[in-house]
């Protein structure tokens, strides 16, 4: 590939399944990191498609990305609501691994099957093991929520450039399976889970043998992450780094404008009239816009007594 060719990121969002508002937002997170991307003012040439519903419409897409990154369901309640064990699915990315694609995998796509150790390892470095620990749950890796400050434990790797400890409260995801002896592993980020006194890895990097690189981070619960800046920054740099990319010295800048509030006022249900489709249908357009944050009542009245519109922007 010359100099000159833009590197291709496939961005990949699995479908919504039911966790509350502003948490486990994968399609306003893949369309705010394409927004991010293609915006920043020092982000390298980059070709960039964001793929909705857990796979790429047409696969083979695939075959000309860079790296490719998923933010999805993982597979501990049922496999295939991981994006990967669908369909011939993994098949298709261990081809765009063994041709030296990079992977990037958010939050609770890093939940894989213990048979699978081997290869993800090999591909991404770590992952949640929910199959081999103690007891009738037998999990391995841990989960707490709770709020910490991020270290950042290589400072020098190519993906913290520009990036200080940031505050962030999120769903951690921690006691990852990594393979005992990996020299192509680094720890990224580290927090001190609760019930401990020594700081557990949550982000890592890792650079295989045929020159292809991948990052985990656990992270990522919580839409409104995206809004402090170095955790926005530290994502962005990993995701260039991936596809090969070098890191400009001060990171990957970016803006993003604030947040703001929809309230959608909506009638009673009615056999002419079906405001329940039609509202969820309204909420889904507007919330496009991933700054978003629409909510709806059926009581207007109601709502009125009980808030003050000036909390809500529209």
């Amino acid at each position: 590939m010359s100099a000159s060719t833009p590197k291709n990121i496939a961005l990949i969002a699995g479908p919504i399944t039911g966790h509350p508002k502003d948490a486990h937002e994968y399609e306003k997170t893949i369309t705010l990191i394409k927004h991010c991307l293609e915006s920043s003012p020092n982000a390298p040439d980059l070709e960039i498609s964001a793929h909705y519903g857990g796979w790429p419409i047409e696969p083979e897409v695939l075959n000309r990305a860079d790296t490719i990154l998923l933010v999805s369901d993982g597979s501990d309640q049922d496999e295939s609501m991981h994006p990967f064990y669908r369909d011939d699915r993994f098949a298709i990315l261990k081809q765009q691994m063994d041709r030296g694609c990079g992977i990037m995998l958010l939050h609770w796509s890093t939940f894989h099957p213990a048979r699978h150790h081997d290869d993800i390892t090999e591909w991404i470095g770590g992952y949640f093991d929910y199959e081999t620990g103690p007891g009738p749950r037998k999990w391995f890796s841990k989960i707490q929520t709770w709020e910490d400050t991020v270290q950042l434990a290589t400072p020098n790797h190519p993906i913290l450039k520009g990036v200080k400890p940031f505050k962030l409260k999120d769903e951690y995801y921690y006691n990852i399976k990594f393979r005992k002896s990996d020299p192509g592993l680094l720890p990224v980020l580290k927090v001190t889970p609760p019930d401990q006194t020594q700081p557990d890895t949550v982000g890592w990097a890792v650079e295989r043998a045929n020159g292809s690189r991948g990052f985990g981070f656990t992270g990522g619960h919580f839409h409104d992450s995206w809004w402090i800046p170095d955790f926005r920054r530290m994502l962005l740099n990993a995701i260039v780094w991936t596809t090969g990319h070098d890191v400009p010295e001060l990171g990957i800048e970016s803006n993003l404008s604030p947040r703001y509030r929809t309230m959608i006022l909506t009638g009673n249900n009615h056999p002419a009239h079906d405001w329940r489709k039609t509202t969820a249908a309204l909420i889904h357009a507007v919330e496009l816009d991933p700054r978003n944050l629409a909510h709806a009542t059926e009581s207007p009245e109601k709502w009125l007594l009980e808030n003050d519109p000036s909390d809500y922007d529209l």
